[in-house]
């Protein structure tokens, strides 16, 4: 591949993150950014949101048909939503759900939340510090949106409000579901400047260094954290 085009593909992909930030941040959307680690304390009013969040989208379930790709993303934003409440119950991190399965691990664990202007929310991304004999980069367990650019949205906060002047790298895997499902995953990977060799996909600390240089945070944005950053 040319120099040039290469440099085309890049300020497409760095353009697709930020007007998706744009986008979701004017719309009035949040994110709220969890650190799961060990000082991790309950929190009765933040288990009783998780809990009323995990029963709007269990409502959504019930009326969606299981063989969808929107099921399956209901399905894991459940799962997560009811992992959060269990940690803010006070019921600690073993034999948390689905793609909190880091935290149960002893890793510490970052899970952006996305929420609408209404404060409902609409999609996670939950990475995971590895540790050195993995190869030291952040790991990707699980990512939900569902709501359109929702989930680009949330790569944009990752990459600035976590991976940023960390020199890690990003790891994730493409959805193994074989078919169109898989095919537009792979797409997308894709079109946030993703390295893919099949099912890996990766940024690269210089990635990542490449990324925060070429977008920036959306003026305003509501952005918080949660706990004691690892």
């Amino acid at each position: 591949m040319s120099w040039g085009l290469r440099y085309a593909m890049e300020q497409q992909h760095y353009g697709k993150l930020q007007a998706s930030a744009e986008k979701f941040f004017g719309g009035g959307g949040s994110v709220e950014i969890h650190h799961i680690n060990s000082s991790t304390q309950p929190d009765v009013d933040k288990a009783e949101y998780f809990g009323h969040q995990r029963d709007l989208i269990g409502h959504q379930l019930a009326g969606c048909e299981s063989d969808t790709s929107q099921y399956q993303a209901l399905t894991n934003l459940h799962n997560t939503l009811g992992g959060l409440q269990q940690i803010y119950g006070g019921k600690g991190t073993k034999d948390l759900p689905g793609e909190l399965w880091s935290a149960s691990d002893g890793h510490p664990t970052q899970t952006l939340l996305a929420k609408d202007s209404s404060g409902n929310v609409t999609g996670h991304l939950t990475t995971f510090n590895a540790p050195k004999d993995w190869g030291g980069g952040t790991n990707v367990v699980g990512t939900t949106s569902i709501n359109p650019g929702t989930g680009t949205a949330l790569q944009h906060t990752l990459a600035h409000q976590v991976l940023k002047d960390t020199g890690r790298s990003l790891n994730s895997t493409i959805y193994d579901q074989s078919g169109p499902v898989q095919d537009n995953a792979r797409k997308f990977h894709e079109s946030i400047g993703r390295n893919v060799s099949g099912l890996d996909s990766w940024w690269t600390p210089s990635d990542v260094k490449n990324i925060t240089n070429s977008t920036s945070t959306v003026p305003g944005a509501n952005i918080t954290h949660v706990g004691e950053v690892q």
